[in-house]
């Protein structure tokens, strides 16, 4: 399915989809079925392919036959099949969707069995094979499984090599009991999975975004209240074996106890500051080249919407100037009402401008547009000193007026006072907001 989807969206015109299970046969979610089908791929079933067809040297199409059974008696995957029940198809491309199995070619000449089931045979519990020495673990023993189990396995067979190694019984201490207790389940009320909100089919042709959206916040308080709340303590001690100060104690029992204090401080977290509601001051939701701190971050992370490489959000091309604005959010009790300082921005934005001077290609022009660059703390101040003394960190004393775009283009105009009062402007490709951590609302709290 993951191959005819992709197909269509690199371009094809038609796609079809032929296996040999019949369709509640097929191993695949129900969902992805469905979404295939949604985006046009039509999908037929209980045919199995016989020969490619040809004319002139090229391929025309492919004959296939009827497949009566997927599965023998005894469940095992045996296709059969009704030789004269024939079906042709014409094709000017055929993408063969393969499964993957271990090369277990060297098993005989160094005599590691081999099991019925194909897989190597070794021992559940140390993993070791009939050759001393020589351990194996995941799907090239029991088949395909998940990875979860297969990291189990290699932490498994890990112990039993640093057994073997160190000359120690592989076996000791190892045998565990699976025993657990399920929770009563018989009063709870069945409550409707949250579906999904979903990119229309239209819309996913010819690319590759996401096409399930995240959940709202409501959808995600509505769906985790589906819970069923079964992972009760199971006994299994692991976290005693686990925890090094040895803090978890099984025997404790629950003590409520009343303390007089004279105040309850609460400390509920803190939350980036949002420069939406401040649009006038802090141009931020109509300039798609307007980011906050967080925002760019993501942009240089390796797991971010560029995989790390610096573009900027409405061309992805790669900024030559970037600008950083400080002090959003706080010092400034006559707009946002946030008289202090977040202590931290002045640190980020400096680690950022030379991340960025990494992550171009080109030359990168960075700017820090500042009222006090506060580096608490000797070392602090000798990074920045290596960022501008090195790394070449413009770093701006100013008061910033506006930020405007370049008619006809996607580039940003900052016009800002210097500390003689002189106004100056200057374009950017792109502008960080440099915001500072608030303070959680009460009614926040008490939600969560």
């Amino acid at each position: 399915i993951d191959v005819a989807m992709t197909a269509l969206r690199k371009g094809a015109e038609e796609v079809t989809l032929v296996c040999l299970e019949k369709r509640d046969e097929m191993p695949a979610w129900d969902y992805e079925i469905k979404e295939a089908a949604e985006e046009g791929v039509k999908i037929v079933n209980s045919l199995g392919p016989r020969k490619f067809l040809e004319a002139n040297g090229k391929l025309k199409g492919i004959e296939f036959k009827r497949c009566t059974a997927v599965f023998d008696e005894k469940g095992a995957f045996n296709p059969q099949y009704d030789e004269k029940d024939l079906t042709t198809m014409d094709a000017d491309t055929i993408i063969v969707a393969i499964g993957q199995a271990a090369d277990l070619s060297f098993s005989e000449s160094e005599g590691v069995p081999v099991t019925q089931r194909g897989g190597l045979q070794a021992d559940p519990l140390t993993l070791e094979t009939s050759v001393e020495g020589v351990f194996a673990g995941g799907d090239v023993i029991y088949g395909p499984k998940s990875v979860v189990e297969a990291v189990a396995c290699g932490k498994e067979a890990a112990i039993s090599i640093e057994r073997y190694l160190n000359g120690l019984d592989l076996r000791e201490g190892r045998e565990k009991e699976w025993d657990y207790e399920k929770p009563e389940l018989g009063e709870e009320a069945f409550m409707q999975r949250i579906a999904p909100r979903m990119l229309p089919p239209a819309e996913r042709k010819g690319n590759f975004e996401e096409i399930v959206a995240a959940f709202t916040e409501e959808e995600a308080r509505a769906e985790s209240e589906r819970c069923l709340k079964c992972g009760i303590c199971s006994e299994c001690y692991q976290c005693v074996k686990a925890c090094l100060a040895g803090a978890i104690d099984h025997e404790q029992r629950l003590v409520e106890r009343d303390i007089r204090v004279g105040s309850v401080i609460l400390c509920p977290g803190s939350a980036p500051f949002d420069p939406a509601p401040y649009e006038t001051l802090y141009p931020y939701q109509e300039h798609a080249n307007v980011l906050t701190s967080v925002e760019f971050e993501r942009i240089l992370s390796a797991t971010g919407p560029t995989l790390g490489h610096l573009k900027r959000p409405s061309d992805d091309k790669e900024p030559k100037k970037i600008a950083w604005l400080q002090c959003v959010g706080s010092r400034d009790l006559a707009h946002c009402g946030n008289g202090y300082c977040s202590a931290v921005c002045c640190m980020y934005a400096l680690k950022d401008a030379m991340m960025a001077k990494d992550h171009s290609d080109e030359p990168l022009d960075t700017a820090i547009f500042y009222m006090d660059m506060r580096t608490f703390g000797k070392d602090y101040e000798k990074y920045l000193n290596r960022a501008r003394d090195e790394a070449g960190v413009r770093l701006v004393r100013s008061r910033v007026h506006t930020v405007y775009p370049v008619p006809g283009s996607d580039d940003l105009v900052i016009k800002y006072s210097d500390e003689t009062g002189i106004i100056h402007e200057e374009v950017f490709d792109l502008v960080v907001r440099s915001g500072g951590p608030v303070r959680r609302s009460p009614g926040k709290v008490r939600n969560r």
